[in-house]
């Protein structure tokens, strides 16, 4: 870093993928001075690459498969390092499909094509017993009428208890049409969406009779938002108008309040959860029959979506 300071000529550019990964005495002042941030690409920006791909390489991707395709590269590229789609993992994508047209012949992309070529090669399959699988039926069952049936939240557009879905680590999954508004979120959207999280486990709890560990990660979501909401956001009954949380280079951290303003961020943030459970509860109780006939299709058919999911929801 010190080697060019007698030549003004030379123009050094840094590029990483990682910034969180740089020693922040890297970016200290006199070194590199001036920082640009390429964000990933958005929705539109991917649906005009993947154009421009489909092209360039001839695919028959009907539009409709092609929205598909915009909306599963939302996704993370990798969960395990939370790396999302780039303009090089779309041209992949592409180069992938073009691969198959020139080895079997041309023929018409389908969502089947795109889930396949998603799909991270050499995956460890989850074995997952009888009753693991009708627990897992139980809970994706419990979200989905949830975020069906609540006026707030997207509608459900898949349900899957194939293990690893999507190269997804979770043992089923929920998904959800995109979000109407992509910028704004009320204090009840905010609360529906954590009675979606609560969903699964209220399910089990109707169904089943019985709770397992797999509502750990959505407990964990349900808590981290009811926190941000009182915290960050000023919506909370009691705390106030007021921000809590300080930003800092690995996140934020909650500045320093009284052992007072602590208890009420808690029962503020218990508030929220519970409204939130008691939505979910209200909503299940009067779908039980139907928890329990989503499962057994879930256990049958492995995947449920579009068309055939929307005549059982609303049936």
């Amino acid at each position: 870093m010190d080697g060019f300071r007698n030549n003004e000529l030379v123009f050094v550019v840094g590029t990483t993928n990682f910034l969180e990964s740089l020693d922040p005495a890297l970016l200290r002042p006199g070194r590199f001075e001036l920082h640009l941030e390429i964000p990933y690409p958005d929705e539109h920006d991917r649906r005009e690459i993947l154009r421009i791909y489909r092209d360039r390489f001839e695919l028959d991707i009907p539009d409709d498969v092609l929205e598909y395709l915009v909306e599963r590269t939302a996704e993370y590229a990798d969960w395990d390092t939370q790396a999302r789609y780039t303009g090089d993992h779309l041209n992949a994508v592409c180069r992938a499909l073009r691969r198959r047209v020139i080895r079997p012949g041309p023929f018409t992309v389908t969502r089947r094509d795109i889930d396949e070529t998603l799909a991270r090669p050499g995956a460890t399959q989850v074995v997952v017993s009888e009753s693991e699988l009708r627990t897992v039926a139980c809970h994706e069952a419990g979200h989905a009428i949830v975020a069906q049936r609540l006026p707030n939240t997207p509608d459900v557009r898949k349900i899957s208890v194939v293990a690893g879905e999507r190269n997804m680590p979770a043992l089923g999954i929920m998904l959800q049409q995109a979000r109407t508004n992509q910028h704004l979120i009320t204090s009840e959207e905010f609360v529906e969406h954590i009675a979606v999280s609560l969903g699964g486990r209220i399910a089990e709890e109707l169904a089943l009779g019985r709770v397992s560990n797999g509502a750990q990660a959505d407990l964990l979501q349900a808590s981290q938002v009811a926190r941000a909401m009182v915290e960050e956001l000023g919506m909370g009954a009691t705390v106030g108008l007021q921000a809590l949380r300080i930003p800092s280079y690995d996140g934020s951290r909650r500045r320093e309040v009284s052992e007072a303003l602590i208890a009420q961020i808690d029962n503020d943030v218990a508030e929220i959860l519970t409204k939130a459970e008691n939505l979910a509860r209200t909503v299940l109780q009067a779908e039980r029959d139907l928890i329990t006939r989503l499962a057994d299709l879930l256990v049958t058919a492995g995947t449920l979506e579009d068309e055939a999911l929307a005549e059982v929801l609303e049936g």
